[in-house]
This record gives C-alpha cells, structure tokens and sequence, in this order.
C-alpha cells in the first residue's frame, strides 16, 4: 500500500519511476560479489553504497514487506525458504541498492526539495483523504502507523522519492519508442492466421503396459524433487469475533423484543424489502399566489405538463425520476410528494430553493417483509452488535494474559472460546491427503493465518490477526520439515506420472509422423485420419475455441503451409497454417495504451543502465553474514 502512497507524481514518468525504484519492473543488479566484503565495520550495516548505509533493519523490513505482498498476490502463503529459492533476497536487496544509489547521486548533484513541496504532496495524496475528499490528518495517522512508519520517517521517505523523481525525470523524460520499433510490434501484434488442424486423442495410442519395478524406481530417481513431501505445520487457534462471543455468551436471549421493533422500524425499508419508489414531477414558481394559481388550473382540467411548458419548465428539468423518500434532500418536498395519491398534484410547498409544485406521476409500493419473518435474523444481528461491544475490553485481558506466559488452551477456556486445532497443513492450507483442511477454513481469515502460521516458528509469540471484526491468536506447535518421500510412499504417483510421461511421448512421435507427411504433401485428412476441423482470425498468444493459448502459440510459431503440434491433456493437437495476414502499418496503428507501455520498457531500460553506472562509480559493498541474519537464513 504504501509503494502507491510512496508515488509523488500523478504524470506517466513518475510512474515509471516507482515501477522501477519500487519493485514492480526490479530487475537484479548484478550486486553479489560487487566490491569488497565487509570484513568489520557495523554490525548493523548489510551494504554500502558509496557513503549511504542499508542496515539489517530496513533489509528486515523491505523483506517482511515483500513476502506479505507476495503472499496477498498469489493468495497462498510464500514461505521465507521459497522466496530464497525464487530470488527475493537478491531483489529486495537489489531495489534497496537502486535506492541507494539514486539517493547518492542526489546529495552530490546537491538536489532538493522544500519542505513545503513535500508536504503539498502528501496533502494530494488519495490514501490519506477523508470522506469530504480532503487531506484527514487521522487518515494519515492511523495509515502510517499501520503500515509501521513514523511521521518523521514517512517524510524522510517521501523527501528521497522527490529527489529520485528529478534525477529520472531529467534522465528520462519525454522518451518515445522509434518508428522501427513501432512497426515491429505492430507486426507482432496485428498478424492473423487460420489453421486446420485435428485433434489425436491419448486412445489412438493403444494401451500403455505396465511399468517394471527397474523403470518404476528409474524414474522416481530421476524425478524425485517432484515427489517431495511438502512442510506441514500443526497449530492451535483462537478466533474472538462478535459472532462467536455473541454465541458462546448467549447474548441474544437478552435482546428485548421491544429492542427488535425498535431496530426493525428504523431499517424495515432498508434491510428488509424495497422501499416505496415515487416518479415525481416538478415546477418551480417565482411566489406562492402564481404557483396556487396553477394547481388550481391543474386541478380543473389542465395537464400538468402544459402548465411546465407555459412557465418555461424543459422537458428533462420537469421530471425528477423515480427515487426513494429517502433520496429526497429537500424535507417539505420530501413530505408533500410522499403524502400524495397517485397523480395527485400538491399544493403549493416553500422548500430549500423556493415555491413548487409537485406530482406523484406514478407509485410503487414498498415490498417489505413482516416482523415475523425476520425477527430472528435481527434478534442476531443485536447480540452480535452486542458482543461488538464487548470485543476490545476482552481483547486487552485475553493480551494482559498471554503477555504473563499463560498457556492459549488456559485463556481461551476461561473465555469461553474454542481452540481450534489444525492438523498437518502446507502452505497451501492442504493435508496428507491433498485435501483442503476444514478445521481451517472453519476460521475466520483463513488465509492471513495460514499465511502467518507459515512464518513464525514453535513457541514464538505471535501477533492476533484483526479479522471480521475481532482477533485469532495462534500457536504453532509442530513443524514437519520438508523431505524427500520413499518409493514405497510415492509409488502411486510416481505410476500415475510415468504413464502421462508415456503416453505423451507416444503422442509426440506420432504428431511428428503426421507433420512430417503434411509438409511433404499430404493433405490433413489423409495423413491423420482424423476430422479437420478449421480456425480462422487467429491472434498471437489468444486461446480460441477449442484451441488453446501454447496451441495458437505454436500456430503463429511456424511459416504459413507448414504444419505442426501442441500438446494438449490427453491428446496432441495437430495443425496447418492455411493463412497469415497483415493489415498495412499505420501511424495511428499503435494504441496509447500499447504505446504507454513500449514507452515505460524503453525508460526502465535507460534508467536501469543508469543505475548500474552509479552503483560501478559508487561501489557496492555486502556484508553476507549480515544478509543471511536479516532474512534469518544464517543457520540454513
């Protein structure tokens, strides 16, 4: 959240910067084995960068940060040993380095910012606005602390994003893509093709024999990471949420039944049916005597809309629409329209901005469910709000508890609440078996616990995660490591994928015998026996009806005539370019959005080169042992 708080410029240049200083375009700068290794120095420091310091805090925090992130964006829990094994450490550490860098090169060209300008800027910034569309000094408060900033650090911060944008902006600024370069992407982009082509179904293989135990145990050897057993984590949960306290503390047998028809009156509209619509219809009138006048012609025989016409009313001013009485601002207005019969006019009413009158063209009655049906669904809804109360009060004993080493199981039985016990799941909130575990996703915010579950460890004091309105607290109890699993364990799977292995082999050589038939000469049909079917309008990377994204891939993949294949589960679709069009470049061809982002790639390449000549000009120094203490592989 706040990488997007972080961007001081609304234009597309300081976009561009904050896609490459803060992550979304980070590209590792070749930063392992850069200069000497700090054989003394801080203890604190992780690197150096000409004269600027990146300490282990702002490494552990930038790490933390982008494992949460990661977390959110695949929707799974990414362990900190997977994000080693993806590349995370060097890119964080990378994006820090950048940062670095830019912040060198700005104290030596001696750049700044005033005060004044970064202030207007955070002012500007959406994530710190009210409800009234302005800058709310609590909003920004309560988000900085959330996001566990300081103000003071939070503007350091945003001060060093400015100058990095100036140095950018001088760098980069005004970059377009050249004419070459537009041409070739619009042939990329604007290319069709049609194809013929057959599906070969797994059956036209014959039966696969069974494996021996020789091939069985060859190709688990050869494929065991495959087969490895995930790690699995045992844990203990607590959820306080309105609902689960207003049920364990019985609060809806003290909700009065004077209580519910007070609560169903004020929300029956609301909450319980559709309101009572009205098409209303409008004239102003500069005093009371005129606009009498007119109801009284009104209420005689005249139409309305003459009236309107006579007094200059246009047609689209006349008509109020159809709205609701609470839709109405204006309460007289709201009043008289809402008491009159169906086509009745009122009498003349003095609201907010003047003398009118007004008509009831049409009305829709409300459809609102009786009392009876719902009253208990409301008799639950005031225990939980009830219990809502009760929440934060109980929250502060339950912490005065844990903070006193008391047992969770010892807590959460003086409370009332259940501790939940979820057995032996991956990160993926799976069991032994392969199932979803039900214990778990019987929790409220299932997924921010399996996610934080998997980064803590036995013992540790975890944090209550604030979901659905309460907390979970939770202990991990067990952490069964990955491992390799034995053939006698994996031996069903390793059946199952040496037989898709198999067939797929099988597949392929006999595509290969089709192609090579069609490109000498043999038409489709003949060469397959298959029905041909056809695919026209075919565009680069874009499934199409039965035809997959890798299979039109593959289509686009070789000249036209020519023939080929594409793996498809269970069959292996073979096809032949019949055709490949392209429609003649134009300037107008490249699309502003395309052109957006030709223009971004073009920038991130300048300002990645930049990069690396400051950090070569700077130096760059790592401290590993620091490194692997900050993202805690120092015992790994």
């Amino acid at each position: 959240m706040l990488q997007g708080m972080r961007n001081a410029s609304k234009g597309l240049l300081g976009k561009v910067v904050l896609f490459v200083l803060f992550g979304l375009l980070i590209v590792s700068f070749a930063i392992w084995g850069i200069g000497d290794m700090l054989r003394g120095g801080s203890r604190n420091t992780v690197a150096m960068v000409g004269k600027t310091e990146i300490t282990m805090e702002q490494l552990r925090a930038a790490w933390q940060n982008e494992l949460q992130r990661l977390s959110q964006q695949y929707r799974t829990v990414i362990t900190p040993a997977q994000a080693r094994e993806m590349g995370l450490d060097a890119i964080v550490l990378g994006r820090l380095v950048t940062e670095a860098a830019m912040d060198q090169e700005a104290r030596d060209m001696k750049l700044g910012v005033t005060d004044a300008f970064v202030v207007e800027t955070i002012a500007a910034d959406p994530n710190f606005r009210g409800v009234n569309g302005q800058f709310d000094r609590a909003r920004f408060t309560e988000v900085l602390r959330n996001n566990g900033f300081s103000e003071a650090a939070f503007l350091a911060e945003q001060r060093n994003t400015l100058l990095r944008r100036q140095i950018s902006e001088g760098l980069a600024g005004g970059v377009t893509t050249p004419t070459a370069m537009n041409q070739a992407v619009y042939r990329v982009n604007a290319e069709r093709r049609a194809a013929s082509w057959v599906a070969l179904p797994a059956a036209a293989i014959g039966e696969i024999a069974a494996p021996s135990d020789e091939a069985v145990k060859s190709f688990f050897e050869s494929r065991k990471a495959s087969f490895r057993a995930p790690e699995f984590r045992t844990f203990n949960a607590v959820a306080l949420t309105p609902a689960a306290l207003a049920k364990a503390k019985n609060l809806a047998a003290a909700v009065t039944d004077a209580e519910i028809r007070a609560h169903y009156e004020k929300t029956k509209e609301t909450a319980w049916g559709t309101p009572e619509r009205r098409r209303l219809q409008q004239i102003s009138f500069p005093d009371e005597a005129t606009a009498k006048a007119a109801v009284e012609s009104i209420r005689a025989g005249k139409p309305f809309e003459t009236v309107a016409k006579e007094r200059g009313v246009a047609e689209k001013d006349l008509d109020l629409g159809e709205v609701t009485r609470a839709q109405m601002v204006d309460p007289a207005v709201r009043d008289a329209a809402f008491a009159l019969a169906p086509g009745a006019v009122s009498d003349p009413v003095k609201g907010n901005f003047g003398v009118v009158v007004v008509r009831a063209a049409s009305v829709t009655p409300a459809a609102i469910k009786p009392l009876a049906e719902v009253a208990d669904a409301i008799r639950t809804e005031l225990a939980v709000a009830k219990a809502r109360e009760e929440i934060t009060a109980l929250h502060d004993r339950i912490e005065d508890q844990r903070i006193n080493a008391r047992p969770l199981a010892e807590i959460a039985r003086d409370a009332g609440l259940t501790v939940v016990k979820v057995e032996g799941v991956d990160n993926q909130g799976k069991d032994r078996r392969g199932a979803q575990s039900t214990a778990l996703l019987a929790l409220p915010g299932a997924q921010e616990l399996l996610r934080d579950a998997f980064n803590t460890d036995v013992g540790a004091d975890n944090e209550a995660l604030n979901v659905d309105g309460g907390y979970v607290w939770f202990e991990v109890t067990n952490v069964e490591a990955a491992r390799d699993r034995t053939l006698a364990e994996a031996r069903a799977d390793v059946e199952k994928l040496w037989r898709e292995d198999q067939v797929n082999a099988k597949l392929m050589a006999r595509a290969d015998e089709i192609v090579k038939k069609v490109d000498g000469g043999a038409t489709l049909a003949a060469a397959s026996g298959l029905a041909v079917k056809t695919a026209s309008d075919l565009r680069r990377g874009q499934a199409t009806g039965e035809l997959d994204a890798d299979a039109v891939r593959q289509i686009f993949a070789i000249p036209a005539g020519k023939a080929g294949s594409a793996s498809k589960p269970g069959q292996r679709i073979i096809f032949q370019v019949t055709s490949a069009t392209m429609p003649p470049y134009t300037a107008s061809a490249i699309s502003p959005q395309l052109a957006e982002q030709m223009n971004l790639a073009l920038t991130d390449d300048l300002l990645t080169s930049y990069v690396r000549i400051l950090q070569n000009r700077f130096g760059v120094s790592i401290n590993q042992q620091n490194l692997r203490n900050a993202i805690g592989s120092a015992q790994q």
